[in-house]
């Protein structure tokens, strides 16, 4: 194949800004008739490919990471309000969706549930804490009550702070216990777990 002179090369360039307007309208009518067959083209070559062009991207985003991040921040700031009813519509589009998958999962994951109750009536109460593996916790004890000493049965399982949430204790691994619920509710926040012992 020849290769294009610096005199074609100029007369080209001067052919489009001549010719600008046509030229992107000619593109323009050619890709709305064949944009299915563009987007099946660009598909298939992007499975071919998909390798070659990923690692491309990660190449490009190094080197390129400062301004990506910067152009992406000034972007963010420019569609401000155009972001938030996108969002807000898309929120509304797929509210049952989202509520009902939630409900799936809370659902199938009561553990965790217990635990961000139990966080969220710590923060209630303006007390440290944060989110405790309540199944770590069942390990560690062995499902054996801290309170009276006895086994634990599933149903009468509740989780007891030795330094109670109303004395400053806070939530966290070492200050919860496996416990009964009657023990639990029975010892109280005024009596720590020598005290009830002997009481029982």
């Amino acid at each position: 194949m020849a290769k294009t002179s610096e005199k074609e090369r100029l007369y080209g360039k001067a052919y489009y800004q001549d010719n600008r307007e046509r030229i992107k309208a000619q593109k323009k009518a050619y890709y709305e008739a064949h944009r299915e067959e563009g987007k099946a083209k660009s598909r298939a070559y992007h499975e071919t490919h998909r390798e070659k062009q990923n690692a491309r991207r990660r190449v490009y985003y190094q080197v390129n990471q400062d301004k990506e991040r910067a152009g992406k921040k000034l972007y963010a700031q420019d569609h401000r309000e155009q972001r938030r009813r996108i969002a807000a519509a898309h929120y509304q589009a797929h509210k049952k969706e989202r509520n009902e998958a939630a409900k799936r999962w809370w659902r199938a994951h009561p553990e965790k549930k217990n635990a961000l109750r139990m966080l969220r009536a710590t923060h209630k109460r303006g007390v440290p804490g944060s989110c405790v593996d309540l199944e770590f916790i069942k390990e560690r004890d062995r499902m054996v009550c801290g309170i009276c000493g006895k086994k634990v049965r599933p149903k009468d399982l509740s989780f007891d702070h030795i330094i109670p949430l109303a004395k400053g204790g806070p939530h966290a691994p070492w200050n919860l216990q496996v416990a009964h619920r009657r023990c639990n509710s029975t010892r109280g926040a005024g009596r720590t777990p020598g005290k009830l012992r002997l009481d029982l």
